[in-house]
């Protein structure tokens, strides 16, 4: 009996140490590579053809039997912390590109801007610039959504507070005009760019 009791608690322990840790909202340039993107989401998109040698993938937090499951968000809910994080790759002229986007819920409704400077620093996030922020009206006259642009080690990131959910896009400062061109813009992004680039995909 003692014996069982013993392998219960050892299991109970090593199901701790395993359970899943949300990737950080905001990284910096040293480590924004194609390594950590791998080690933070893992998993080939659902719906892409996927091979090491391919120029243009995504990669996922959670595996492709998640997504075909009918229970889906209850499962990125319970095992994956509400978490979805995704990174869209590309590779040309032997350089790599990375655009990574997290989806989460948080325990606490953002309503204004002075809230989501107290969100980022409470995260731990401090020594940001903020480029842009604007709010928009989604449904009826209270419900809205926060945007912050933000310099942060080198990284854009574009945050969106919606309710109690939290999105950021990043990407390399120094691959911003790369990922304009391919219809990923921020708040800066000039409308001229916005307007040629739905002009040539539509």
């Amino acid at each position: 009996m003692k014996k069982i009791s013993i392998l219960i608690t050892f299991l109970s322990v090593l199901g701790c140490n395993t359970s899943y840790q949300s990737p950080p909202f905001l990284l910096t340039e040293e480590v924004y590579t194609l390594k950590n993107a791998e080690k933070e989401a893992p998993f080939p998109h659902p719906n892409t053809n996927y091979s090491s040698e391919d120029n243009e993938y995504f990669l996922y937090n959670y595996p492709e039997s998640v997504s075909d499951n009918p229970k889906q968000w209850t499962i990125i809910k319970d095992k994956y912390a509400y978490t979805v994080l995704y990174y869209l790759i590309f590779k040309e002229e032997n350089k790599t590109y990375l655009f990574r986007s997290i989806n989460k819920h948080i325990n606490q409704e953002i309503t204004n801007p002075e809230q989501y400077h107290t969100f980022l620093k409470k995260q731990g996030y401090s020594d940001y610039k903020v480029i842009d922020t604007t709010s928009t009206i989604f449904s009826g006259p209270y419900l809205k959504m926060h945007t912050i642009l933000l310099e942060y080690g080198g990284i854009r990131h574009q945050i969106r507070f919606k309710r109690k959910e939290i999105t950021v896009e990043s990407y390399l400062k120094s691959q911003q005009n790369y990922w304009e061109s391919k219809g990923k813009f921020m708040l800066d992004t000039p409308k001229e760019i916005i307007d040629k680039w739905v002009k040539e995909n539509n």
